[in-house]
C-alpha cells in the first residue's frame, strides 16, 4: 500500500504519452518502419518501470529513497548497469526515453554501441538523432556513432534524402549529420 495514495497506472500512462508525444517530431522524417523508436522507447519505458516497482521496498535500492518508481529512479539503475559494464536493453531504452523527453543527448546512451544496438534499425538512428536535433541542437552526431559501427553507408542515404525535405529544419538536421 503506498502511503502517498499515488496511482502507479496513471504515472506510466502520463510518462507512455509523452515519449509518444515524440512522435510529433518524427512524423516530420516520414518514415515508414516498424516498430518505430518512440513506440519502444515508450514499451521499454512501461516494462522497466514496471520491474523497479517489483523490487521488494526492503531492497537495498530504496534506502534513503521515498517507495515511488519514478524515471529518476530509473535513471539511477542505468548508471548503475553502466558503472558495472552490463547491458540491460529494456533499461538502456527507457533511459533513452527518459533523455528524449527531458531534452537530453540521446547518442551517450551506451546502447548504440552494444550487439543489440548493432542491429536495431537504421531508422532508429535517425529518429534518436532526430528528437537530440529537436530538442537540444547539433550536441552529438549520430552519424558518427553509425561510423563506428560500420553502418554510416546505411544512414547516408536516408539523411540525403531527408537534406532534400521541404522542411528547414529537417534540411539542417540532415546537413549537419551528413557533415559530421
Amino acid at each position: 500500500m503506498d502511503v502517498y495514495d499515488w496511482d502507479f497506472e496513471k504515472y506510466l500512462r502520463q510518462r507512455r504519452e509523452e515519449i509518444l508525444g515524440l512522435r510529433d517530431l518524427t512524423v516530420k522524417l516520414k518514415l515508414s518502419h516498424t516498430p518505430s523508436l518512440v513506440d519502444e522507447l515508450a514499451d521499454a519505458l512501461r516494462r522497466t518501470l514496471e520491474r523497479i516497482d517489483q523490487l521488494p521496498r526492503t531492497d537495498p535500492f530504496w534506502e534513503g529513497r521515498n517507495h515511488l518508481p519514478t524515471v529518476y529512479k530509473l535513471h539511477d539503475h542505468y548508471q548503475a548497469m553502466v558503472t558495472r559494464g552490463d547491458i540491460d536493453v529494456d533499461l538502456a531504452l527507457a533511459e533513452l526515453a527518459g533523455a528524449g523527453f527531458g531534452g537530453r543527448v540521446l547518442a551517450r546512451n551506451v546502447i548504440w554501441k552494444t550487439e543489440v544496438g548493432r542491429r536495431f534499425p537504421i531508422e532508429w538512428f535517425l529518429e534518436a538523432s532526430w528528437i537530440q536535433y529537436s530538442n537540444c541542437g547539433p550536441e552529438q552526431s549520430m552519424m558518427a556513432i553509425a561510423r563506428e559501427l560500420g553502418r554510416d553507408i546505411e544512414l547516408r542515404p536516408l539523411l540525403e534524402r531527408l537534406a532534400q525535405s521541404d522542411d528547414q529544419l529537417v534540411q539542417s538536421w540532415a546537413q549537419y549529420e551528413l557533415a559530421s
